[in-house]
């Protein structure tokens, strides 16, 4: 409508005055894709003209399509630039002026490559695209960014320099090729008279991956005005999947200085009662005050209320806090974000870690041979499925190696069926029965992947209650299989997995995860058979060898005090030794 409303009026004005000279108005972008110095790809009330400062013209891209301009804008500048829906790409050569405001939101995006120049002489709001170290981008007055994406070619970056204040908001994605990242190294991105606000995240998956405890971190020096990339080394939230147990450790490069953090969760997920703060138990000094207060299931921190007073983690140091994270979580459902604050003010985001199996149906791929794994090891959940389906965008898929659960009958039982099978989906159901993948269940699936292949595998279950479940993909290898006698899940078969099974003693309905190994009620000296027959303790398990026939008097001792609860002078179970 703006556009044919310009086409009117220029009509008038052409019609009284009988001259084009006195011009100002608005120029659309009209064409998908094409060159900014076309005047065929203008609608205005000149055809076939350009935009230009001179005449006081405005520049819209709006139509979804892409200007783009290698060499100098021909009637550089333009008054003012606004892109909402479409893209303005200046290449290497590229020169483009903006005397006013240049505003790119919405589905808009600038994007500058090569020696690209674009100076704006007012304010600049926009989503941008910068590629290389050789791109001139000049902001005379205040800056704010709506997404900024980073594509660094090398040991050095391009910077947006701002006269006035740089507003930082929205993603910052960062892109890394050319360049092996080593510790330290960085790479300046805007440098203002000041700064504001922060990106609300920042993505770097196209960046290469780092050792572990290293990051690349978001830096701003408020002092100087800089913003910028660099790779160091961050603190770690590791979290337990099966205890919840949570431990904060550095595990690489220089200390780590911090006087206060937070550990989140959106969903809820944190259980404060159980977390071991640094105020309670006094592992890091004294000074330390919960933060929020009280803690709740969404956020709990602390902040150390001693001026200039900080807790210094060097490598290899850890601190536990006890156990917060609620167990049993889904995949969607680890959601936790830990930060830490410095002396100087400097908020950073840490590293979470999940270890332990997954709460869910896991597909275990060994891209090394291609051979894959069903499997359940969590304390946790017992799917009972009764369809999967595993996809590849990327066409990875070998349909003629795959062991489907219907050659594998043995295995999963009968009643499936495969769906046409091709590289891109793998798929069985199951309309009589299910598949219950209790802890510690495995079933190979064969060779189904590609050794050339992408890692892009979905796996999708369906369940015997009607859910259909997003699984977990790991390629780690397929490693041994869980230990069905692993009750709690922590890798080791000890003391305390004997614990949980002489709990459940003499009682029907118990999963194999409290301690029902053979599948058949009730938990009794055939489970603990299987249990002791997989012992194998961890240094700090309990008890440290597996028992001797000789010395299992005082275990038979116990045994007999679950199974015959009524005895008067029984208060518990007796301490078990192994000899």
């Amino acid at each position: 409508m703006r556009q044919y409303l310009a086409v009117a009026i220029a009509a008038v004005i052409l019609a009284l005055t009988g001259s084009g000279d006195a011009r100002a108005f608005d120029f659309f972008w009209d064409a998908a894709s094409g060159s900014w110095n076309d005047g065929a790809n203008w609608m205005s009330p000149f055809p076939n003209e350009l935009p230009a400062g001179q005449f006081q013209d405005d520049a819209f891209i709006e139509n979804g399509g892409t200007a783009q301009l290698i060499g100098a804008a021909a009637l550089n500048p333009v008054r003012q630039l606004s892109i909402t829906n479409g893209v303005l790409d200046i290449q290497s050569g590229g020169v483009l002026d903006v005397l006013q405001v240049l505003t790119v939101e919405g589905d808009g995006q600038i994007q500058l490559s090569g020696d690209a120049t674009l100076t704006v002489a007012g304010n600049a709001t926009n989503s941008a695209r910068i590629t290389g170290p050789d791109v001139t981008y000049t902001v005379g007055s205040n800056y704010a960014t709506s997404n900024l994406i980073a594509d660094i070619t090398g040991a050095n970056h391009s910077v947006i320099q701002v006269t006035g204040v740089a507003t930082l908001g929205g993603s910052l994605q960062v892109s890394i090729s050319g360049v092996d990242p080593v510790p330290g190294q960085s790479w300046p991105l805007i440098n203002a008279a000041s700064l504001k606000g922060s990106f609300s995240s920042v993505d770097t998956s196209g960046a290469p991956a780092l050792e572990r405890g290293r990051q690349y971190i978001v830096t701003q020096d408020a002092a100087n005005g800089d913003v910028g990339l660099t790779v160091g080394n961050a603190l770690i939230l590791s979290v337990d999947r099966a205890t919840g147990a949570a431990t904060m450790e550095n595990v690489v490069g220089d200390p780590i200085d911090f006087n206060g953090y937070t550990i989140r969760s959106a969903g809820g997920s944190l259980s404060p009662d159980n977390w071991s703060s640094f105020g309670t138990s006094g592992v890091a000094g004294p000074g330390w005050a919960p933060a929020p207060d009280p803690p709740f299931d969404e956020g709990l921190g602390e902040l150390n209320l001693t001026a200039a007073a900080s807790l210094t983690v060097g490598v290899g140091n850890s601190f536990p806090l006890g156990t917060p994270m609620t167990t049993g979580l889904t995949p969607e459902q680890e959601d936790l974000v830990f930060a830490y604050s410095t002396v100087n003010g400097e908020l950073i985001t840490g590293l979470v870690e999940y270890t332990g199996p997954p709460n869910s149906l896991e597909l275990a791929v060994d891209p090394a041979s291609g051979e894959a794994v069903l499997r359940n090891g969590s304390p946790h959940v017992a799917p009972d499925i009764t369809g999967y389906a595993i996809t590849s965008g990327s066409a990875s898929l070998t349909p003629g190696t795959w062991t489907s659960l219907e050659e594998n009958a043995g295995g999963a039982g009968p009643g499936w069926s495969e769906a046409n099978p091709t590289a891109e989906h793998l798929a069985e159901r199951n309309r009589d029965s299910s598949k219950l993948f209790d802890t510690g269940t495995t079933i190979s699936l064969g060779q189904i992947f590609s050794l050339a292949g992408s890692t892009d595998l979905v796996l999708q279950y369906s369940t015997l209650g009607g859910e259909l479940l997003t699984g977990v993909v790991t390629y780690d290898g397929i490693g041994p299989d869980p230990i069905p006698a692993d009750l709690n899940g922590d890798g080791f078969v000890d003391g305390l997995d004997l614990g949980i099974l002489l709990g459940n003693w003499n009682q029907n309905g118990i999963p194999a995860l409290g301690g029902e190994l053979n599948a058949s009620d009730p938990v009794d000296g055939l489970d603990l058979g299987i249990l002791l027959g997989a012992w194998n303790p961890s240094a700090l398990g309990g008890l440290s060898s597996v028992p001797e026939p000789a010395s299992c008097t005082l275990l038979t001792l116990g045994l007999a005090a679950v199974c015959y609860p009524r005895r008067r002078k029984v208060f518990g179970l007796p301490t078990i030794y192994w000899s």
